[in-house]
């Protein structure tokens, strides 16, 4: 049977894995969520994405999200509150974590200055202290 006259398409979409390192939360820590972003580096592709694009991701398939803790990754999932707002979850053993309040709070990010050499001629790259020695 041809699959295509037949009219049976079937579309396999399968969700890339992020691995989550860092937060960025919000300025007020009474709001749900108090997360405002959450970000993490694939190879040398580095991401960020929203609360909301997490969950919306998520829930289209589109990434799926991974949060390590002693030698573990753990999934996070699309999930509410009890006041019905969607949230991200983490499932342990012992029910739902707060693992991501728990990550790093989001790096200053790398500056690179750029100077004159000293007879004038070209730009030499200056490190910044944000930027690790050696990364030129």
């Amino acid at each position: 049977m041809d699959v295509a006259k037949a009219g049976l398409h079937h579309q396999v979409v399968v969700a890339i894995a992020l691995i989550v390192k860092w937060i960025e939360r919000t300025d007020q820590p009474e709001t749900r969520p108090r997360i405002r972003f959450l970000g993490g580096a694939s190879g040398r592709c580095e991401w960020k994405h929203t609360y909301a694009q997490a969950i919306e991701f998520i829930e289209r398939g589109v990434f799926s999200y991974f949060v390590e803790t002693n030698g573990r990754f753990l999934k996070l999932e699309s999930g509410r509150t009890e006041q019905g707002r969607k949230c991200l979850t983490v499932q342990t053993e012992g029910g739902p974590s707060q693992i991501l309040l728990d990550l790093p709070e989001f790096p200053a990010p790398m500056r690179v200055n750029f100077a004159a050499s000293p007879d004038g001629s070209r730009p030499q790259r200056r490190q910044s202290k944000a930027e690790p020695p050696g990364s030129a």
